[in-house]
């Protein structure tokens, strides 16, 4: 009797179990995890296939406590993650960003892009970040965590986390999560970090990856996109964010948010609220040097919502601080007139140490650093500033080179004036200029010479010039439009932006082929192999003189010349020539096929224009003509961009001394220069 009542307790006990277990087995699938940082679907140029459309609304909320401590250089803190999931199919896996894990040695991927950039840089003992969390409860349920290993970033990255929920989410459905986590953040190396009393960090806190739906950014099924950091925007579930940060008491603090309350703890900490709505993370800045009160400025832009626009500084930085608002005001107007009003209520600029510029590298919408010292940077804070505006107006989740070099082409769409004003004054200074473009053009050249993306980010940016020369600014500035609309309607793969961008340009056929250019990073060198101009004289042999042949020898032929040239002096005041010319010029193409403008001049001022927009390579032109040509020129408007050698793109028949006398003069008036002074010596 005993075993069967123990029998019995057994089976009530067991059935239950079994059948909690059975549904999270049948009910979970394999959901394939990848690791793209970009849209890599190139090859599907070809697709016309409706936009997915994405749920407008946020998919996560982030409740947020987190307390800084400047002298261990940490941020600890407690998350609370409600995340919803909008597919069809149960998950019973989430994956999770720490990407300040990608700063805590040699081995991650962020490293290793560097390394490919050749920008290796010398980390000081001390002054490697990483992040950690611990303690990870699904509704007070506990859920096991471990580092996942995506795309190529290897087991030595440690920057994408997977946590196996207890309770499964079903479609439809919400999951709640708490941990700890603990963030120390890197030195002036990394894309944020601590750089004396200043801090900036973005994507400092562990962030859910993005769920991708089939046919978003070209996914043909269900799929978790959660590439390792490696320094390039990497699009993220669009969310709420309700942050309370704890500083030291005489730190300001400012968020890509708003800031909703600031209120002093018991310690005799300062606690800054933070709120942010439907955005893809939110970044801080602290620092005790900053003035409370704020540069601020409303842009009122032609369409759209006004935009507040805030500058934070120090004592020392007024100057700094004043210029970046003006530079903000200005890349507003830019890029508003290009491509629409700016999506933020807000933008907040910093204005940090020295070395602070190198976390303007870190595109958050709503918050960018810009160093204190504009000489120390590489860039100017005007370039600083509309490259972080940029990158608020970019879609996330492009590919990197792609994004840079669309970012490179508005910069010097936006600043010719600043990047390209020639020097007019000093005979010195125009004697220097040639050398120093050329060495310029050289140290640019090694510098990315191991930087691959850098190379194809200069090419994406010419090609985006010389595509704006063959169809007009208003034609790229629809393109673009067309891009950030689809973006924000569920983002296609790229088949699908590319065809959206060119049926908006108006011209489909010159977009479709830049970006065929684009993708076979092909250079474009057109030039000019012979050109000649001769005059049409009659050659010795048997000449026709009614319906007699008559043979004529070289000096009947010269005689015969001198007389008629003598005639036609006299009757014409010695103008052009009594047998006409034959201009003949051969173009040769290497590269990409793009069309092409050949012009030629000839004495008498007239000239002949044609277009070379066929797949002949190469071509001969002839022309006959009254006058001799003077110069050949292709592309004389100098609308192409992509040209990799401009100086064989013209020629002229008789060589052209102005400029070896141009020099000659310089150089002699520097003898003198220099002979003089010797003298007073």
């Amino acid at each position: 009797m005993r075993w069967r009542v123990a029998a019995a307790r057994f089976l009530l006990c067991a059935l239950p179990a079994t059948t909690m277990a059975a549904p999270r087995a049948t009910q979970c699938q394999d959901i394939p995890v990848v690791g793209m940082e970009g849209d890599t679907s190139f090859a599907n140029v070809q697709t016309r296939a409706p936009i997915p459309l994405r749920d407008a609304q946020p998919v996560a909320r982030y409740e947020i406590g987190a307390r800084l401590d400047p002298a261990t250089r940490t941020v600890r803190g407690k998350l609370r993650l409600h995340w919803r999931n909008r597919s069809a199919a149960t998950v019973c896996a989430l994956y999770l960003h720490q990407d300040f894990n990608a700063f805590e040695n040699r081995g991650t991927a962020y490293m290793a892009r560097l390394r490919e950039r050749g920008v290796e840089p010398r980390v000081a003992r001390g002054e490697w970040g990483y992040a950690q969390i611990s303690g990870v409860r699904q509704d007070g349920l506990a859920a096991s965590w471990t580092y996942a290993a995506t795309g190529d970033s290897g087991l030595t990255d440690r920057s994408v986390v997977r946590i196996d929920l207890p309770e499964p989410v079903a479609a439809g459905g919400t999951a709640t999560l708490d941990m700890d986590f603990l963030a120390r953040l890197p030195g002036t190396w990394a894309a944020s970090g601590q750089a004396g009393g200043f801090h900036f960090a973005g994507r400092w806190f562990p962030q859910v990856a993005l769920l991708q739906l089939p046919g978003e950014r070209g996914a043909p099924a269900l799929r978790w996109n959660a590439p390792a950091f490696a320094g390039d925007p990497v699009e993220r579930e669009r969310a709420d964010f309700d942050v309370h940060l704890e500083v030291p008491y005489g730190y300001v603090a400012v968020s890509s948010g708003e800031t909703r309350d600031v209120a002093r703890t018991r310690n005799g900490r300062r606690n800054f609220h933070f709120v942010q709505d439907d955005a893809t993370t939110l970044a801080w800045a602290a620092d005790p040097h900053f003035f409370a009160q704020p540069l601020e400025y409303v842009y009122v832009p032609g369409e759209g919502e006004p935009v507040k626009l805030r500058v934070y500084y120090g004592p020392g930085d007024t100057a700094v601080a004043v210029r970046v608002l003006g530079a903000m005001s200005e890349a507003l107007a830019g890029y508003g007139t290009a491509l629409g009003a700016a999506r933020v209520p807000a933008l907040t600029a910093v204005v940090g140490e020295r070395s602070a510029g190198r976390f303007a590298v870190e595109p958050v919408a709503g918050l960018f650093a810009v160093g204190a010292d504009p000489a120390a940077d590489t860039a100017t804070p005007e370039q600083q500033v509309l490259a972080a505006i940029g990158a608020a107006y970019l879609p996330e989740g492009t590919s990197g080179p792609f994004r840079a070099g669309v970012q490179r082409y508005w910069s010097e769409r936006f600043l010719p004036a600043r990047n390209d004003a020639p020097e007019t004054r000093g005979w010195l200074r125009r004697l220097l200029a040639p050398w120093r473009l050329a060495f310029a053009a050289v140290r640019e050249r090694w510098r990315t010479r191991a930087d691959a993306d850098a190379t194809r980010a200069a090419h994406v940016a010419r090609v985006l010039r010389d595509l704006e020369a063959r169809i007009g600014a208003p034609a790229v500035d629809r393109a673009f439009r067309a891009w950030r609309r689809s973006a924000r309607a569920g983002y296609p793969d790229t088949g699908q932006v590319r065809w959206l961008m060119a049926d908006a340009s108006g011209d489909a056929e010159v977009f479709q082929r830049a970006f065929a250019i684009i993708d076979a990073g092909l250079p474009v060198d057109d030039r000019i192999v012979r050109f000649t101009s001769e005059e049409l004289l009659p050659q010795p042999g048997y000449v026709l003189r009614g319906e007699a042949r008559v043979e004529m020898s070289a000096a009947d032929v010269r005689r015969a010349v001198r007389e008629r040239r003598r005639q036609w002096m006299q009757s014409t005041h010695g103008s052009g020539s009594p047998f006409g010319y034959r201009t003949e010029v051969i173009v040769q193409r290497d590269g990409a096929l793009l069309p092409q403008t050949l012009t030629v001049t000839f004495a008498d001022g007239s000239t002949r224009q044609l277009a070379w927009d066929d797949t002949r390579n190469p071509v001969r032109f002839a022309w006959t003509t009254k006058a001799p040509a003077t110069t050949a020129q292709l592309d004389p408007a100098q609308r192409g961009q992509l040209e990799r050698n401009r100086l064989d793109d013209g020629r002229t028949v008789h060589a052209d001394l102005q400029p070896v006398a141009d020099w000659s003069g310089e150089v002699a008036t520097f003898v003198q220069f220099a002979t003089a002074w010797l003298v007073q010596l």
